[in-house]
């Protein structure tokens, strides 16, 4: 470590960046900053980060053959589970995985190494929602340290979101947001609070309590940069697109290309993400009869368009294609129907479909078309 920390040393020097320029961005003292350079003190892993991102700047291939090399030698758990943190508020989920599996004998020490496992176990589709939600009950709550019990919070909050139990969702949060005073540990603390406001503005969407959406989005936003945590940032915009979609297009379409630029910008495997904010982008605009600088990824955003424009024959074409292939419509693709053919019992039925699901929000989808 002394040898990195030198290399890193001499960088700084030779750009003319003072211990206190450092000292004041990682919110340490100056004595403590010539210390980690000598290599006298360990360096934690989100110190870390920001010392060679002030020096290093967007050389983001170097940045990350020195945080590589950091990983290679730090073995102090909190330092990786920062990392771990780091990498998912990132969308380098892989990085994350590697690291989780690299570290997993740590789990019989701390239990928190198991539980990001368990997490990346649903995230991949490993393990069902049954069996997570079974797994996180039985970790024993008496082996957990403050940091464990606010991931295993999340962790529940997850689980609790997976089956749909939205209502029970901002007591769990108020609850795991109390908790977060007691964490010692900065970084996870911000994480962690990032995390559990995410699953409570998402809840609070899809129950239609819009204010406290609204308010939640619009106060993580301006606590946290969308630099260090770019992934949780980004949901927040997304959510924020939704909160506005039926009573304001241009705030609705601003914020979701918000959310598109930070991902667009990030180094993580956010395919999925962008996917889901593109088809996010058409939803919007389709909806508001806007059609031009669709993306059109996908047959259901072509349902759609073609439902909005009037022409029935391409919708109906399409979704009976989907239909056949899926074996059943989706709740969208049934409300797409239900617009293109300006069926009532169709729109009732994907209302219906979308109510059973928890889904209020989107149920609003339908019931537009049934009011008019």
């Amino acid at each position: 470590m002394k040898k990195l920390m030198g290399k890193i040393k001499q960088d700084k020097m030779k750009k003319k960046i003072t211990n206190k320029v450092v000292a004041n961005k990682i919110r340490t003292s100056e004595g403590t900053v010539t210390n980690y350079l000598k290599g006298s003190y360990k360096v934690p892993f989100h110190k870390f980060k920001e010392i060679i991102k002030m020096i290093y700047e967007d050389d983001y291939k170097y940045i990350n053959s020195l945080i590589e090399e950091y990983l290679n030698k730090i073995d102090k758990s909190e330092y990786i589970k920062e990392a771990i943190e780091w990498f998912f508020s990132t969308g380098q989920n892989k990085k994350a995985e590697v690291l989780i599996k690299n570290n997993i004998r740590r789990s019989q020490e701390d239990p928190t190494f198991e539980i990001y496992e368990m997490l990346c176990n649903r995230s991949m589709g490993i393990i069902k929602k049954e069996e997570f939600y079974k797994k996180i009950n039985n970790i024993k709550l008496f082996n957990l340290d403050d940091d464990s019990l606010a991931l295993l919070k999340v962790a529940d909050m997850i689980s609790h979101f997976d089956f749909k139990a939205y209502q029970m969702l901002s007591f769990l949060a108020d609850e795991g947001i109390e908790h977060l005073k007691k964490i010692k540990n900065e970084y996870f603390s911000k994480a962690f609070e990032l995390r559990m406001f995410e699953i409570k503005a998402g809840a609070n969407l899809l129950n239609i309590n819009l204010s406290e959406t609204k308010e939640i989005c619009l106060s993580m936003i301006e606590k946290y940069s969308e630099l260090d945590f770019p992934i949780p940032i980004s949901s927040f915009y997304y959510i924020l697109a939704q909160v506005y979609l039926f009573d304001d297009y241009e705030k609705s379409i601003e914020y979701n290309n918000k959310a598109f630029e930070i991902i667009s910008q990030t180094q993580g495997e956010c395919e999925f993400r962008l996917k889901g904010l593109k088809e996010s982008h058409d939803l919007i605009s389709i909806h508001h009869n806007k059609f031009d600088n669709l993306f059109l990824g996908g047959q259901s955003e072509k349902a759609h368009m073609y439902a909005r424009k009037g022409d029935v024959k391409k919708a109906i074409t399409i979704l009976n294609e989907l239909e056949k292939a899926q074996g059943h419509l989706t709740a969208y693709q049934t409300y797409y129907k239900g617009l293109a053919l300006m069926n009532e019992e169709i729109l009732k039925k994907s209302r219906d479909m979308f109510i059973s699901t928890g889904n209020l929000f989107w149920a609003q989808l339908a019931d537009i078309k049934l009011k008019k």
